[in-house]
């Protein structure tokens, strides 16, 4: 059985722990303040021991080591700061109940897509196909926090015992190396097998090159008109009703049961 965490489950109660989140909140911003402000007087100083008094012997010297600083060194400088005042400004007491009631529901999270995903494969391959009508998936409709950035995939389809989805590359925009690695995120969110890449206005040969050398035989690319020949046919298929619907109720206290007794009514 899995039950998604509440604060009572690590000893909180829902007004404790909005508390304490505001108070860490103020705490952090409060960190930032004196880090940047802080760097900002000591970038000055820096600034002024540099170039005064001013003479032409060392001044190119005096200049780079401006520059250097103003474009690495302030970051360290603010690390430090930021480091050094969070000796002073501690975490509010009981914070790590919330971190673990945020560590709980990351993996209640995992566990409950792994355990899901199961089921709607095992329908998928029974139906052959299932297409996932627009929707808000899976923020909305399965209820889920907004760490779930995670592109939504309409058709899934199994071939020779692979799971496949497929994922389209947004309108005016190319397959580059930063949407391979979303398409590799959606991979591995939806346990699938294989994802079907459309890619109406082309590749990069990095993006194609990253995906054939981490991820062989996992990822099939079609670009131009063949591209746009599937994008057209995927929107004619309707949705396929007896394969498990993507927005089956995320807090159901027995997932697996709910899921047996919607197939059983197949």
């Amino acid at each position: 059985m899995l039950t998604r965490p509440t604060p009572q489950t690590v000893g909180l109660t829902e007004e404790h722990l909005e508390t304490l989140r505001t108070v860490k909140s103020r705490r952090d911003h409060l960190l930032y303040l004196i880090a940047s402000r802080g760097t900002v007087i000591l970038s000055i100083c820096f600034v002024v021991w540099a170039l005064l008094p001013l003479n032409t012997e060392n001044t190119l010297a005096r200049l780079a080591l401006v520059a250097f600083f103003s474009l690495i060194g302030w970051a360290f400088v603010m690390g430090i700061l930021y480091a050094v005042s969070g000796l002073f400004l501690r975490k509010p007491k009981q914070y790590e109940k919330v971190e673990s009631y945020d560590r709980a529901v990351l993996d209640f999270e995992k566990d409950w897509r792994k355990h899901y995903l199961k089921y709607f494969w095992d329908s998928v391959s029974f139906f052959l196909y299932h297409a996932e009508p627009e929707n808000d998936f899976p923020k909305v409709r399965l209820g889920f926090l907004d760490h779930w950035c995670v592109s939504g995939v309409s058709f899934f389809f199994v071939l020779k015992a692979k799971r496949h989805i497929f994922y389209t590359v947004p309108e005016n925009a190319t397959l580059d190396k930063r949407t391979a690695c979303k398409a590799v995120d959606a991979l591995k969110f939806y346990s699938a097998d294989v994802l079907c890449l459309l890619s109406p206005n082309g590749f990069s040969e990095e993006a194609v090159a990253h995906l054939a050398k981490n991820y062989p035989d996992q990822f099939l690319v079609q670009i131009g008109k063949e591209a746009i020949e599937t994008i057209s046919w995927l929107k004619t298929i309707g949705a396929n009703a007896p394969a498990v619907p993507l927005d089956v109720y995320a807090a159901a206290s027995d997932l697996s049961q709910v899921l047996r007794d919607w197939r059983s009514r197949l």
